[in-house]
């Protein structure tokens, strides 16, 4: 059986509204009232890391959720209060340390 775990987030007054995981279950991403998409790494079975933390504006995260992917790639699109929309692209290279780009925001 399959056992939960809690995930401590590095602000408490930052509460989470919207969750979402890739197809591939390595990654996962928690919205927030503040506005912040955080990005995690599923690296155990007990273990989470925060690999990035993205933030378009001050409008609390309504819904997130990841695009078609591939072993490469990543689309999440994060939906906010305010009506606006954000899209972040992320290419891994051979070395894994790119960047999640924003590339759309829509208002």
């Amino acid at each position: 059986a399959k056992h939960c775990r809690r995930l401590e987030v590095p602000d408490r007054d930052d509460g989470t509204r919207s969750i979402c995981t890739n197809k591939r279950g390595s990654l996962f991403v928690t919205g927030h009232v503040s506005g912040k998409l955080r990005i995690w790494s599923h690296k155990t079975d007990e273990t989470f890391e925060l690999i990035a933390t993205l933030f378009s504006h001050q409008s609390p995260v309504r819904c997130c959720c990841f695009g078609n992917s591939n072993s490469e790639s990543e689309l999440l699109l994060g939906g906010f209060e305010d009506g606006s929309i954000g899209a972040w692209f992320y290419c891994s290279p051979i070395d894994r340390k790119a960047e999640w780009e924003h590339i759309l925001l829509y208002n």
